[in-house]
């Protein structure tokens, strides 16, 4: 009891001797340095082994890291990046869908079109003269004469045969597609220009003649440039759906080995070898736009 006591006794002395050094001047108390010395000329000993101790249970470094876990690390990474631009490539894909969708129904807003996406699981017919099989049939509202289309509105050609599932369609660049009226387009601004039956030569271009006409004004004749828009205009043989779309665009322009003073134009498809594309864009009707007879094409009138 007397201990406690003194110890309660020594409490406000030591704290009004703290509060006195905490106001003193650094230089007046620099004599006390001495025991901070002296405390660690005693904990030395012990500190160093107890120091050795803790960087042998923790030590700063491990030495090289194991090449089974960095490449590891290596493989999750460079999966992650792949799954990062997969998806990347996917927002990209369906941004060009959305927007060819919506251009195909501006095409002709009077006309109800229905567009889906489908993909083109293999080809028919004779290699030299390939179809294309896609996977849509009459369960999705396809019949003979539903226009396919590829990227930027490329007519690539209609239905020849739909079963319930799947579908047969003939590529405008096939010889057993017929041939074909269109516009070569003088103005992209207007929708007027040369008309010409074109047929395919089966080297995935078209080829034909053009129409031979003069200006009015210059009395000298009009002809097709090198590069101009191929567009399909042919409603007697083609339905509603596929008026205007592209067929592509003049690669040469030569005279007529029958009449030199008229042109002819070979047409290439803004698509390289249609018959290879890995899917298309079907135009749907859902009520008839009064589609050709089967088995009519441009070819066979003209």
């Amino acid at each position: 009891m007397l201990q406690n006591a003194k110890t309660r006794q020594l409490l406000p002395l030591t704290f009004v001797i703290l509060v006195l050094l905490a106001f003193t001047p650094v230089r007046w108390v620099s004599w006390l340095s001495s025991f901070s010395q002296l405390m660690q000329t005693l904990v030395a000993p012990v500190s160093h082994p107890l120091a050795g101790l803790s960087r042998w249970l923790s030590p700063a470094d491990r030495g090289p890291p194991d090449p089974e876990a960095v490449r590891a690390l290596e493989d999750t990474i460079e999966e992650t990046k792949v799954q990062l631009y997969q998806a990347l490539s996917e927002n990209d894909r369906l941004r060009a869908m959305v927007k060819e969708l919506q251009r195909g129904m501006a095409l002709d807003p009077d006309l109800r079109v229905l567009q889906i996406t489908v993909p083109v699981i293999g080809s028919a017919g004779d290699m030299a003269d390939p179809m294309l099989t896609v996977r849509a049939g009459r369960k999705q509202g396809v019949d003979r004469n539903t226009i396919a289309t590829a990227h930027g509105l490329q007519l690539v050609g209609r239905v020849v045969d739909a079963g319930d599932r799947t579908a047969t369609v003939a590529p405008i660049t096939s010889k057993s597609s017929g041939g074909l009226s269109a516009v070569i387009l003088l103005d992209e601004s207007s929708a007027s220009g040369l008309a010409c039956t074109l047929l395919a030569r089966g080297d995935g271009t078209l080829h034909g003649d053009v129409e031979d006409r003069y200006d009015t004004a210059t009395n000298q004749p009009i002809e097709p440039k090198v590069g101009a828009e191929v567009r399909l205009r042919d409603p007697n043989h083609w339905p509603r759906s596929a008026q205007m779309l592209l067929v592509g665009r003049v690669e040469s322009v030569e005279p007529s080995p029958k009449q030199p003073l008229r042109k002819v134009v070979t047409v290439r498809p803004t698509i390289p070898n249609l018959e290879r594309v890995s899917e298309v864009y079907l135009r749907i009707v859902p009520e008839s736009d009064a589609p050709a007879p089967a088995g009519t094409h441009a070819g066979a009138k003209r």
